[in-house]
């Protein structure tokens, strides 16, 4: 059985189609001009799936979540990022795989390619971070908690997930119906949404990882484009990747002689982790959007007119609800109100202890570092934890230090996933297939950044920061916690 709130998404998906008896339907191929991949071209049914609201809304869900307001020039979107991604697609599956013979197949990775971002809430991936904080949001479909069925997305994520869902809605069925009539195709838009959440084309394993893979045209588009908009340098040779691919039993592989292709991938991820996503400040403006989310599963406020209790009213938002200025602000609300307006005005919470292998005992971190990476089916399990925690030192706070000001939506034991690096990556030598950990030390390398350039931190409100600082060591301490002089 399905979680309920995907009965919501039908009534979703008409207001994100819109009346398609009032569609311009465009008969011109379109030019647009991108700073990752240069002029391209759309052809006319590229352009009217492109032109849908539901495609059109990612203009205003930011790429890379709140990193803009660490790295002023990163505020391309998941728009710009999935005309990227059909860009990607279309080298990869015109040079690799030569799919241009095959019509259908083609069609359907194109229209993949344009879709695979359309079940993103607000800040991108950060709004899948909050849906740990209810349990079961996914089960059945990504994992299988009751024993019941094989869910049918085991290899999606929340997003993908959410994208598939919508994409077998009546009313996007109908859209594509419209569409395979006017253009004279033959798309399919459920299996359009199960190459999105990571599910074969039939009989297609290379072509379907062209979109969800190891060098999928996602992973190449988003490192090129972050790297180009945050202003970090990566290397990225995306031409010499592209000789370097080939299709072996099935499968998308490296060929030996281009193995460095594949290493600047996973060095480009790894850069951009422990320099952009990971970035203190970065951090600290997603754990005070995580606050105000938080508040609001809690309280079951209606915001601006919409109610946000599960991932499908998640999709009624965008990131301007959130940060907008001047902000209409929750007035029945003083700490939902509190924690808005510290984000409108980039008051974010500060570094108060580093979590890391120089400030804590490596076996006393692992107490925590338990929660860094949980499985799918048990983040809501560490969020409750460490949600324990914080209350500790919420109550330490109000007990010990007489101070009531504090929200506990300021107050995040931060522990972000660790960077996947290699993982069903694959190299070809002499006329053999191999995991690139067999070439390339891919498990070193994530024990190395996960010793030595991994951090985490408890965050807190500035103007209280040594309160915090003294409250927070004490609980730690009491879960085994020890600090030495660099914490």
């Amino acid at each position: 059985m399905k979680p309920a709130w995907t009965d919501k998404l039908e009534e979703l998906a008409n207001d994100l189609v819109g009346d398609i008896s009032n569609i311009h339907w465009p008969t011109d191929r379109k030019i647009i001009h991108d700073k990752v991949w240069g002029t391209r071209s759309f052809e006319s049914w590229e352009v009217a799936i492109i032109d849908m609201p539901l495609v059109q809304r990612l203009r205003n869900i930011h790429q890379t979540s709140l990193a803009y307001l660490t790295f002023p020039t990163a505020l391309h979107t998941r728009f710009d990022h999935s005309l990227g991604v059909c860009s990607g697609t279309k080298m990869l599956a015109k040079e690799v795989l030569n799919l241009k013979e095959d019509k259908s197949l083609w069609h359907h990775l194109i229209a993949a390619a344009l879709l695979h971002d359309i079940g993103h809430g607000p800040f991108s991936h950060l709004s899948e971070e909050v849906y740990a904080f209810k349990p079961n949001f996914f089960d059945n479909l990504i994992y299988n908690n009751s024993g019941e069925e094989n869910p049918p997305f085991p290899n999606g994520s929340p997003h993908e997930v959410i994208g598939a869902l919508l994409l077998r809605t009546e009313a996007i069925k109908h859209f594509f119906s419209k569409l395979n009539s006017k253009y004279d195709m033959r798309l399919d838009p459920e299996l359009i949404g199960d190459i999105i959440a990571g599910n074969e084309y039939p009989n297609q394993l290379a072509a379907s990882s062209l979109v969800n893979g190891p060098f999928d045209a996602d992973k190449i588009d988003y490192l090129r484009r972050d790297s180009a908009f945050s202003g970090v340098p990566i290397a990225l040779d995306f031409e010499r990747l592209l000789h370097s691919l080939e299709v072996y039993d099935d499968k998308l592989a490296v060929r030996i002689r281009g193995v460095v292709s594949a290493e600047q991938i996973l060095f480009g991820k790894a850069t951009l982790y422990s320099t952009v996503y990971h970035h203190h400040k970065v951090r600290a403006a997603d754990c005070l959007f995580k606050g105000i989310v938080e508040r609001m599963f809690e309280m079951g406020h209606n915001f601006n007119g919409r109610t946000l209790e599960n991932p499908a009213d998640m999709l009624r938002f965008i990131d301007a609800d959130f940060t907008k200025w001047p902000l209409k602000l929750h007035k029945h609300d003083q700490s939902l109100d509190h924690l808005l307006k510290l984000l409108s005005r980039r008051e974010l919470p500060i570094r108060i202890l580093e979590l890391s292998t120089r400030a804590v005992e490596e076996q006393n971190l692992e107490r925590l570092f338990r929660f860094r990476n949980p499985e799918s089916s048990d983040t809501h399990i560490a969020y409750n934890e460490l949600y324990k925690i914080r209350q500790k030192i919420l109550s330490v706070i109000q007990s010990k230090f007489n101070n009531r000001d504090i929200d506990i939506g300021e107050i995040w034991i931060d522990l972000p996933r660790t960077p996947k690096l290699g993982e069903g990556t694959f190299i070809t030598e002499k006329n053999e297939l191999k995991q690139i950990s067999k070439v390339f030390p891919t498990s070193q390398w994530v024990d190395y950044y996960k010793l030595h350039r991994y951090v985490g931190y408890v965050f807190g409100p500035r103007r209280y920061k040594d309160i915090v600082k003294r409250a927070a060591k004490e609980v730690l301490e009491q879960e085994g916690i020890i600090f030495n002089s660099l914490g």
